[in-house]
């Protein structure tokens, strides 16, 4: 059994269909078609059931997918070790990141990492923060980057990278607000608010006495500054990640909300108790360094 194929079967069982797995995964829908057809010869049962209305996995492709997983691990548990026998100058450097910091500051740990080991590989995944997570316990991913709120992981190390505020972001002419403004002045007025932040922004609200209205809800930054070009609302959403998208949007002004308690953390994360290839350790240690030659 192809190891390859069950690692690409874990993208397959985590994707809405086929064509999503291959444009994550970038192979070509037929070639991953094959490799399914292929992996459920070989078990002897339809692991993931596909047709005009549904895609979702079969009873034997849940059973499947576990083992898959633990196989996958214990495979990158034994590059991981002979990894660690080298210097770290060559092998495979796995990320996990959520897509707003993927985009912004992590580009220039990965082009500092580049410039100093150009012989090793990058797999990165972009994710939401549990996926994120998940991915790091399974050991597809040995290094983490996500944004606060985080909740209680213990079992994590957990790096400060940089804190972020939240910006007010709408469309051009429709509201007028100065830099550092207060989140009060926010009230009765339409937001548009990505999920995970709607906690943080109900408490800053209940503590002040009023509560915050939702014109529309969604996960992605993206959909959040679209829907403010459409003069739907007013998106808060975390500043740096408004900067990194705003070459795909026109029209968007944004002001930065100057209360201390509005805004988020990027953080570095990685498991404690597992050994880290010496390739993650140099990229580690590197992100340190340059995190201390800004504070000096």
């Amino acid at each position: 059994m192809n190891i390859e194929h069950m690692k690409n079967f874990l993208i397959m069982a985590d994707s809405d269909s086929i064509s999503h797995a291959s444009r994550r995964l970038f192979i070509a829908q037929s070639a991953l078609s094959n490799q399914l057809k292929t992996l459920e010869k070989e078990v002897g049962a339809q692991l993931i059931k596909r047709d005009y209305h549904s895609y979702e996995l079969t009873e034997s492709g849940k059973t499947f997918l576990k083992y898959a997983r633990k196989i996958v691990e214990t495979m990158e548990q034994a590059e991981l070790a002979v990894s660690d026998l080298q210097d770290g100058t060559t092998g495979t450097l796995r990320i996990s990141s959520t897509p707003s910091v993927a985009t912004g500051f992590l580009m220039e740990y990965i082009s500092e990492n580049t410039k100093k080991y150009p012989r090793v590989k990058l797999r990165i995944n972009e994710c939401n923060t549990p996926e994120v997570i998940e991915k790091i316990k399974d050991g597809i991913s040995e290094v983490g980057f996500i944004r606060t709120p985080f909740g209680n992981h213990g079992e994590f190390v957990t790096k400060f990278l940089v804190a972020d505020q939240m910006a007010a972001v709408y469309k051009k002419g429709s509201y007028s607000f100065e830099d550092n403004f207060s989140l009060d002045l926010l009230q009765n007025m339409p937001l548009i608010s990505i999920y995970r932040y709607t906690e943080l922004l109900d408490a800053i609200a209940e503590h002040r006495n009023y509560r915050i209205y939702y014109a529309a809800q969604c996960t992605e930054v993206s959909t959040a500054l679209s829907l403010a070009q459409l003069g739907i609302g007013i998106a808060l959403v975390p500043y740096s990640a408004y900067k990194n998208n705003m070459g795909l949007f026109t029209g968007l002004e944004a002001k930065i909300i100057g209360d201390s308690e509005c805004g988020t953390k990027c953080l570095m994360i990685y498991l404690k108790n597992r050994s880290l290839s010496a390739t993650a350790q140099n990229f580690i240690k590197l992100i340190e360094n340059i995190i201390e030659s800004k504070e000096i």
